[in-house]
């Protein structure tokens, strides 16, 4: 069977604005851009399924269904993304996506996602718009982030109440420094150690000197209206016709 599955990552500001740190602000924003594909990717090789997700930013717009993909990507953008996924049950895509839940856990430690799939039918409109309506009521039940901040004798962090479990080396004028800091922390600065580009923030600033520098923050409002409305004016003849204006619309 082939269901239809949707994946909806929770509190993407709220995670990269945790810290007022530069280099975490810098990596987590960058990190979490096309973190469900990663995810997606090897939670694939964990189950030894067959995926057609690519490093490239842009989505092919000639989808076809293709047997020897067990799952194909049919939208991604603003936090969400949509795919294909063969299955034997539903229980199959219930432990796939709780391995995915486990990943974020291990790579984020505080970012959420949530999931919700639906049965593909021959009818995409009618697919895509239950599937809306399942991850909308599920977003409504899902508390906000609340991880056990520790035991009273645990030291944590002024600005997210995270515990201070993990150490960090930061550079200083007299040499390196250890600090204790917070796993979601130590995820993004793991983050910025590995990313080559991210490592000259230090450049931007003249050391010493009073120097500023401006944060701008962009935001689209309404953006899923705006998809929605795309696609009330589309009327799709075949299911892939419908995939590949999904993939248009992620590529815009």
């Amino acid at each position: 069977m082939i269901y239809l599955v949707m994946y909806e990552i929770r509190t993407i500001q709220k995670y990269i604005y945790h810290s007022s740190k530069l280099k975490e602000i810098e990596s987590s924003s960058a990190f979490v851009s096309n973190i469900l594909r990663r995810i997606l990717k090897k939670t694939c090789g964990h189950f030894k399924l067959t995926e057609d997700i690519n490093d490239e930013k842009e989505l092919e717009e000639n989808f076809k269904f293709d047997n020897q993909f067990d799952l194909q990507v049919a939208y991604e953008g603003g936090g969400n993304l949509t795919c294909f996924l063969k299955a034997e049950s539903e229980d199959k895509v219930h432990q796939f996506n709780q391995y995915v839940g486990y990943l974020f856990l291990q790579e984020t430690y505080s970012l959420r996602v949530c999931y919700a799939f639906v049965e593909k039918t021959d009818d995409f409109s009618n697919d895509r718009k239950t599937l809306t309506e399942k991850i909308g009521n599920l977003k409504s039940l899902m508390p906000e982030t609340c991880l056990q901040p520790g035991f009273p004798i645990t030291m944590t962090s002024t600005e997210s109440s995270y515990p201070l479990s993990e150490k960090g080396v930061f550079a200083s004028d007299t040499g390196n420094k250890i600090r204790k800091i917070t796993k979601e922390s130590k995820c993004k600065l793991d983050v910025y150690e590995k990313q080559s580009e991210y490592n000259n923030l230090d450049e931007m600033r003249d050391k010493g000197n009073d120097s500023f520098l401006a944060i701008v923050h962009i935001d689209a409002n309404d953006l899923g209206i705006a998809i929605n409305n795309f696609f009330d004016g589309k009327k799709a003849v075949s299911y892939e016709e419908a995939v590949n204006n999904s993939r248009h619309v992620s590529n815009a």
